[in-house]
C-alpha cells in the first residue's frame, strides 16, 4: 500500500467474527452480514485484532504499537499490507472497492424495480 505514516489506515466495516476451534488453536470466521461480499475469511486471534484495528482514524505507527503492546513482536509493513490487500479484496473495508461494489449493487437494484413498475402499469 501507498500509505505514508500519517496516513490512516482503511476502516473495517461492520462484520460478524465467530470463534471456532481447530487443530491449530482458535481462529474466527469472518462475514459480512449485510451480504454485499460473499466470501468468508479465516483470521487468526492476531489477525483479528489487526483488522479490529482498522478504524479509519489510525495510521500505521499506532496500528504497529497496538499490535506490539498486546502480542509482544512487531509487525514488519508487508504484514499488514496484505492484511488490508486481503480484507480489502473481500470488500470487508469501507474503502474505494467496496463503496464501488455497493453503488453497483444499488444501481442493480433500483433498475430491477424500475423494470418491474413499467412491466406491471
Amino acid at each position: 500500500m501507498a500509505e505514508t505514516s500519517l496516513t490512516p489506515l482503511p476502516a473495517l466495516r461492520p462484520l460478524e467474527a465467530h470463534p471456532v476451534e481447530t487443530a491449530e488453536g482458535t481462529r474466527y470466521l469472518v462475514r459480512d452480514p449485510q451480504g454485499y461480499s460473499d466470501r468468508e475469511a479465516w483470521l487468526s486471534p492476531q489477525a483479528l485484532f489487526l483488522a479490529a484495528q482498522l478504524d479509519g482514524v489510525r495510521g500505521r505507527p499506532e496500528v504497529v504499537t497496538a499490535f506490539e503492546e498486546r502480542f509482544g513482536f512487531a509487525l514488519e509493513d508487508a504484514d499488514i499490507d496484505h492484511l488490508v490487500s486481503q480484507l480489502d479484496a473481500s470488500l470487508f473495508l469501507d474503502s474505494a472497492t467496496f463503496r464501488e461494489r455497493r453503488d453497483a449493487i444499488h444501481r442493480a437494484f433500483l433498475r430491477a424495480c424500475e423494470f418491474f413498475v413499467r412491466m406491471t402499469g
